[in-house]
Parts: C-alpha cells; structure tokens; sequence
C-alpha cells in the first residue's frame, strides 16, 4: 500500500477491529518529518481513500502520522 500514496515513507503499526461483519482499522504511517501538518493531513485522508477504495470490507480507517526521521 505505501507505493500507492506517495509521500508514504512506510507503515508501523497497523491495528484491526472487527464489528459485525466490518472491520475497523487503526493505522500508523511514516512520513517525512518536514512536511507541513497540511501535506500530512492531504496524505492522510490519500491513504484513508485508497484503503476503502482496495478493501471493501473496511468501514473506517484511522490515520496516525509519524515522522520517518
């Protein structure tokens, strides 16, 4: 996944809920620690949309980012 959304320097942690028949997930991702809070949080929903768009059985995604550095 990170070689689809670039920016995405790589994934550390990676937390999966299930409710019911969906899954919710929790995830970390690394990205450079120089970019501005907006580029962050443009990369953030990135990763957020092609999750759901790749994984149809996942309802919500929580993105955390780290600094790679």
């Amino acid at each position: 996944m990170p070689e689809k959304v670039p920016g995405v320097v790589q994934l550390d942690k990676c937390l999966v809920r299930k409710m019911g028949f969906d899954f919710y997930v929790d995830l970390h991702v690394m990205v450079n620690g120089d970019i501005s809070v907006k580029e962050g949080h443009t990369l953030a929903h990135e990763v957020k949309n092609q999750l759901l768009k790749d994984l149809p059985k996942v309802k919500d995604v929580l993105i955390h980012i780290e600094p790679a550095d």
